[in-house]
């Protein structure tokens, strides 16, 4: 996420062959741990303190998170492991303060709100599926505690991009001068559709004002289906139009929701010369 070098003393534990991970960093006044869910009662102890949390798994082949705080984090956690419609998870990244110094309560709720607000527009990247449906409350904080609030933040962003997880990382929403050579597009005349777009780090970009099909078929593979509206609802797709630049995780499932059913994106998106994104993936 940044340029910095970060210095991280990694602690794994491992009890009963499930595999529990500790993280500190030496000038971070917080402990991270990351937990297999069948492992909670093993640690329960260790995270009975105030805290904000992550739960994590897999859902329609993309990373599903929430983002939660609590005064016990432990209590919080065994709830979510009893309730259904959270049985979607199967590690949770846990934040808590230092032993000596344990965080307070207006700084864990700033924390959780501030962390939804980044997950919230990283998601529009489409990698990843965020769970939280209601707007975190934020805490008005004292000069103090924002400062202190502001640091803690931005050491937990890096543990959780070292850890893998991509929902609080700076995803590329960035406008970048882009060659033309390595601009895509999908032109349908009859159908109104007219999309531009390129390879980035992240997946594929299609770029604001960009037309698509102004349906789904019936035939498209149904995760795709719910994912047009999904991009409709969330305003992203208004008017059969992108309202933003959009990252999809692949050029096929960008070229699946411009024209409307299943595609292949390698095929499908063809430079202004012709020359199709799989072509000039073989040149390259």
């Amino acid at each position: 996420m940044t340029g910095e070098s970060k210095v991280i003393e990694l602690i794994i534990y491992e009890i009963d062959s499930s595999r529990i991970t500790k993280l500190q960093n030496t000038d971070w006044k917080g402990i991270c741990y990351k937990i297999p869910r069948n492992a909670l009662k093993k640690i329960k102890n260790e995270i009975a303190y105030p805290g904000v949390y992550i739960l994590t798994g897999m859902e329609n082949d993309l990373p599903v998170y929430y983002i939660g705080e609590s005064d016990n984090v432990d209590e919080r956690i065994t709830r979510h492991s009893s309730d259904p419609k959270k049985d979607y998870w199967d590690t949770v990244l846990v934040f808590l303060g230092i032993e000596t110094q344990p965080l307070d309560k207006a700084i864990v709720k700033y924390l959780e709100s501030r962390m939804c607000e980044i997950a919230k527009n990283n998601e529009k990247s489409g990698r990843f599926i965020f769970k939280n449906n209601k707007d975190s409350d934020r805490t008005i904080l004292s000069e103090t505690q924002l400062i202190k609030a502001n640091k803690y933040l931005k050491e937990l962003r890096v543990i959780v991009d070292i850890l893998g997880y991509n929902i609080l990382n700076d995803l590329a929403f960035e406008q970048s001068k882009i060659d033309e050579n390595d601009l895509f597009y999908i032109v349908k005349n009859g159908k109104s559709i007219n999309a531009k777009g390129c390879m980035v780090d992240k997946g594929f970009k299609v770029f604001s004002g960009s037309t698509c099909a102004s349906s789904i078929t019936d035939a498209t593979t149904e995760c795709f289906k719910k994912f047009n509206e999904k991009l409709r609802q969330e305003k992203i797709i208004v008017n059969n139009s992108f309202s933003v630049d959009y990252i999809f995780s692949t050029p096929s499932a960008a070229a699946t929701q411009v024209l409307g059913h299943n595609a292949n994106g390698l095929t499908e998106w063809k430079s202004k010369n012709g020359l199709t994104l799989k072509e000039k993936i073989k040149n390259d």
